[in-house]
């Protein structure tokens, strides 16, 4: 178990790139990244990485990478991470709001789509102030991806 909250802190490529392609992903993550097409994880952090301009690792106190996260160039946020990041909830809570109001910033408009079946990301994202427009669906091979969003004028 954790004992200490996670917290994000600002990605540094040369420092970060490697520990997150490392990560051993949550399996949801792992379907999302296979319905897009990416070949592995790595291909598909590495995708993030080039179209994000704000990116964070989510570390424990000891520096333990557990995820990352970031929102792309057009205000689409995005996250990958391990299951062990369940195990401080309130931490990673408070962390997201910091990093949330930290995208809107510099978006008016945060939004994307998610695999329907991301349970704990649907309610994280829901907690956060995030809108669900279930009527907005993208199907990917069988699987539907649902549009959400949040903005400073929503």
């Amino acid at each position: 178990m954790i004992t200490t909250s996670l917290k994000y802190v600002p990605f540094v490529y040369e420092r970060d790139a490697e520990s997150c392609r490392g990560l051993t992903l949550r399996a949801a993550d792992l379907k999302t990244i296979d319905c897009f097409g990416f070949t592995s994880v790595a291909e598909a952090v590495e995708f993030n990485f080039i179209k994000s301009n704000l990116i964070w690792t989510i570390t424990n106190q000891g520096g333990e990478v557990y995820g990352v996260a970031g929102v792309g160039d057009e205000g689409n946020p995005w996250m990958f991470a391990e299951e062990r990041i369940k195990e401080d909830t309130a931490g990673f809570f408070k962390g997201s709001h910091t990093m949330i109001a930290k995208m809107l910033e510099y978006h008016d408009l945060l939004w994307n789509y998610i695999w329907d079946k991301h349970f704990y990301s649907i309610k994280w994202l829901k907690q956060l102030g995030f809108e669900f427009h279930y009527d907005e669906t993208r199907v990917v091979g069988e699987e539907k991806f649902i549009y959400y969003e949040k903005g400073s004028v929503l």
